[in-house]
């Protein structure tokens, strides 16, 4: 994560979302924004932080839409500079009344037309890469290497270390859950050897 994030600040991108999440298992979440001529070399260089498991690219050519929205934004603008010149020339209040509603509907069109432009610059600018990282004890899909007789026989040796170590706090943790009842049974059994060598110790007497 360290890693990720200074890759992140190195090439000049920064997170537009993040998300952490540590219950059954450490994960996070990236959407990150690095400048479109260092996409390349953040996917490569993540690459190297973490093992990949999984990579999904993909690209959509805006460029026919694109230039549609800027001939309209040029038309409303033009249609605005007409109008604006209309309000000029009027006289009629009712007609002065038509343009103004009329230039404020233009405007909210370039608005509009303009924001749409807007955002497809930042996407053609900057890269969007979603990053998933998941945390895991041991990599199940990487072979590991041949190891001796000696390493398999000090590895069955600390597996069977460990696994007696969990038996005995097992052990011990079932005894401090259930004392009680030891400690009432064990009464019990000491009540039951006095009644015995007192029933023993009278028959002897008789």
């Amino acid at each position: 994560m360290e890693a990720l994030a200074e890759l992140t600040r190195e090439l000049g991108g920064y997170y537009e979302a993040s998300r952490l999440d540590t219950d059954g298992g450490r994960r996070a979440s990236y959407t990150v924004r690095v400048p479109a001529e260092n996409y390349r070399a953040f996917l490569d260089r993540a690459g190297g932080i973490c093992h990949v498991l999984s990579v999904s690219e993909d690209a959509a050519d805006v460029s026919e839409v694109y230039y549609d929205t800027e001939g309209r934004l040029r038309t409303q603008q033009a249609k605005l500079d007409r109008l604006r010149e209309l309000l000029g020339q009027a006289a009629d209040m009712e007609d002065m009344i038509a343009l103004e509603s009329a230039i404020s509907q233009t405007e909210e069109e370039i608005d509009r037309l303009s924001g749409t432009l807007s955002r497809w610059d930042s996407q053609v600018d900057l890269a969007s890469v979603a990053v998933c990282l998941r945390q895991v004890s041991r990599l199940s899909n990487v072979p590991e290497p041949a190891q001796t007789f000696g390493q398999r026989m000090a590895a069955a040796f600390r597996e069977g270390l460990a696994a007696f170590g969990t038996w005995v706090q097992g052990l011990l943790e079932a005894l401090a859950y259930s004392w009680t009842w030891l400690l009432l049974a064990l009464a019990v059994l000491v009540i039951a050897v006095l009644l015995v060598r007192h029933i023993i110790r009278k028959k002897k007497n008789q």
